[in-house]
């Protein structure tokens, strides 16, 4: 994990509603656009080619990485039952009252390693360094806000000092708006399992009690604040709220994986996309379209937005073109800069 979590500078994503409704660029996709509308270039105009997230079951039955989750630790050096509740974590101590928010501030998560399902004596540690109520909120609609964590984390073999941060810090662009925002916190979101690299966990038959953490920069958390969560009010799978194939879709499209091969993209490269229920983030960037996507990858390809058509097809096959693709028939469709 210690690798794989360094050198990460990823560039933020999300959408805020436009007064107006305008979407620009290519508005034949779709019939009738609703929700979100215009999302400014600077926000939203990017991708991340890593997921950026961790997951864990807090059951202490698995965690990806090939890690199992062991135990939480208060700041009090107690160990405790951890809970997650959509976006905060809890932790208990017997029948004591559970600590919440700023109260976990100094606690730790202890992961064993694991291999063919043995344990090889390595732990690391995440360790919980700060705390923010409602830190952020999503840039789609319905609105909702999400509390953010910094994590630090090392090998139980390290010094204290050692420690690393999970989530590298990403200087935000003045125009970002985000002063307040550490680039280096992380979204805690309950009911889903994402690796690193911003693929699905297999074999997981119940996620309710799976959480994430997702580094701000992350495709994961770009996702979530997008409005793609499954805790958002409303029947999963119609307007306003993505179920959890269409939550992969998200995913896929935007680390660029159009097949069950490679991320193919890099962080930063621009993006627009837009989905069945008309949200997108057009401005007056001419624009074409670049895939239909499914929860599998792309139904059809034009030019990827990034490497050579060549390059994907190594990757996954041959590819179709989506000229004789319909695009209503598809959740999500996302487009190249020209």
């Amino acid at each position: 994990m210690g690798a794989a979590c360094l050198g990460l500078g990823l560039s933020l994503a999300g959408c805020v509603e436009d007064d107006d409704g305008d979407t620009g660029g290519d508005d034949t996709f779709r019939e009738r656009v609703i929700g979100v509308g215009y999302c400014p270039p600077e926000l939203c105009g990017s991708n991340s080619d890593i997921g950026g997230a961790f997951s864990f079951d807090s059951r202490s039955v698995d965690a990806n990485a090939n890690m199992i989750f062991v135990t939480a630790i208060t700041p009090e050096g107690d160990e405790a039952v951890i809970r997650v509740l959509r976006d905060r974590l809890e932790l208990q101590v017997g029948d004591n009252p559970p600590l919440q928010n700023d109260e976990i501030v100094g606690s730790q998560l202890v992961f064993d390693h694991v291999e063919d399902g043995v344990a090889t004596g390595e732990r690391t540690i995440i360790h919980v360094d700060g705390f923010q109520l409602d830190a952020v909120e999503t840039w789609s609609s319905p609105k909702a806000q999400y509390s953010t964590y910094t994590f630090t984390f090392r090998d139980s073999d390290e010094p204290e000092e050692d420690r690393k941060p999970l989530c590298a810090e990403y200087p935000w662009p003045d125009s970002f708006g985000l002063d307040n925002l550490d680039s280096t916190a992380g979204l805690l979101v309950q009911s889903e399992s994402y690796d690193w690299y911003g693929r699905a966990i297999e074999n997981v038959e119940d996620p309710f009690d799976w959480a994430t953490l997702g580094c701000m920069g992350g495709a994961y958390a770009k996702k979530v604040l997008m409005g793609y969560d499954p805790h958002h009010p409303g029947t999963p799978g119609e307007e306003g709220k993505p179920d959890l194939q269409q939550n992969e879709v998200m995913m896929r499209m935007l680390t660029a994986r159009y097949c069950e091969g490679e991320n193919h993209t890099d962080p930063g490269t621009p993006l627009y996309w837009q989905n069945e229920w008309g949200w997108n983030n057009f401005d007056d960037t001419e624009v074409e379209l670049e895939a239909l996507w499914t929860p599998d990858g792309v139904a059809c390809l034009n030019t990827p937005r990034l490497v050579d058509r060549a390059a994907v097809e190594a990757d996954c096959g041959t590819l179709p073109t989506c000229d004789d693709f319909d695009a209503a028939d598809y959740h999500m469709a996302s487009y190249r800069v020209l």
